[in-house]
């Protein structure tokens, strides 16, 4: 009777040895290392290989008396720390005085990852692109995307980001100055041209992310009516979450500011990453007439 690689037998879950205790761990991300045979007190031609990791993510969506959510998000041989995808942020090229090509390289460091780039006036960028699918590989790979709607003579900051698992790992910080426009040119719709999200009866003037989960939007109404917000964040497979929502009434046309509020769940995610990038439904029912909806993307930051 012997024993060789491949072989395994499979036991029922609740098996003493078959868990681990998490009761007590505060949410966050952890290395898992498991091994056999680690005394060598078995004898085998290849020590090498018994022993692999998995870098996993607890959280407590329902308070740390309910059972916990746990997300796998790499595996890896050995107990060498599992890569996690690297990101660096490049140069901003082919800049306008309303456009630019952001530029960076993104290393999956293992399986399929995204990425997407911020930007905005600030350090609190506000506005993202979308996000973009990334096969797997252990190099890094040029991405970059171009953006508009931007205004004359600003300095922007920007960032390239790598996602795994609602994971975020920043490029860091660059910034770039738009030009002046030439003499005699104007902007439409100034100070944006055209706005983040537009639709003829409504858009989106401009998007601030707060911290503590907040959203502040900006919108321009064309009379009387409710504006609703709701934020989902897209986690493993086809799941997704309502992790912020909002809503404001107006009494006649004009421009106002609408808040995203985080949700229980919003606020629960909040607590084992920095940032969390949703999709913002935004709709508009206006007193009389049918209602109106855009699609936006933003960024809920801790």
């Amino acid at each position: 009777m012997g024993v060789d690689r491949g072989w395994r037998d499979i036991y029922d879950p609740l098996k003493e040895g078959q868990y681990v205790y998490v009761t007590g761990v505060p949410a966050g991300d952890y290395y898992l290392v498991m091994g056999v045979n680690q005394d060598q007190s078995l004898q085998e031609n290849d020590y090498s290989d018994n022993t692999s990791s998995a870098f996993v993510r607890l959280s407590w969506p329902n308070g740390t008396s309910n059972t916990p959510a746990v997300s796998v998000l790499r595996t890896c041989a050995g107990y060498d720390t599992c890569p996690l995808p690297a990101a660096q942020t490049g140069d901003a090229t082919s800049v306008t005085p309303t456009a630019a090509t952001l530029d960076g390289t993104v290393n999956p460091n293992g399986d399929g990852t995204s990425y997407e780039f911020d930007y905005g006036a600030s350090a609190l960028y506000g506005t993202s692109t979308a996000r973009q699918p990334l096969a797997a590989g252990g190099s890094s790979v040029p991405v970059s995307a171009a953006i508009g709607d931007l205004v004359p003579n600003v300095t922007y900051h920007y960032r390239v980001a790598a996602f795994v698992d609602g994971g975020v790992y920043d490029g860091g910080d660059r910034t770039f100055t738009t030009p002046p426009l030439p003499p005699g040119n104007t902007l439409p719709n100034s100070p944006l041209s055209p706005p983040k999200a537009q639709d003829p009866a409504f858009y989106v003037r401009s998007v601030h992310s707060l911290s503590r989960g907040r959203v502040a939007l900006r919108l321009t109404l064309p009379q009387a009516g409710e504006a609703l917000l709701r934020a989902t964040w897209h986690g493993l497979g086809a799941s997704s979450t309502t992790v912020g929502s909002g809503r404001r009434a107006a009494r006649r046309r004009g421009t106002v500011t609408v808040y995203v509020r985080p949700t229980r769940a919003g606020l629960a995610l909040l607590r084992s990453r920095s940032r969390l990038a949703a999709s913002l439904r935004v709709t508009f029912k206006p007193s009389g007439g049918k209602a109106r909806a855009l699609s936006l993307r933003v960024t809920l930051r801790r």
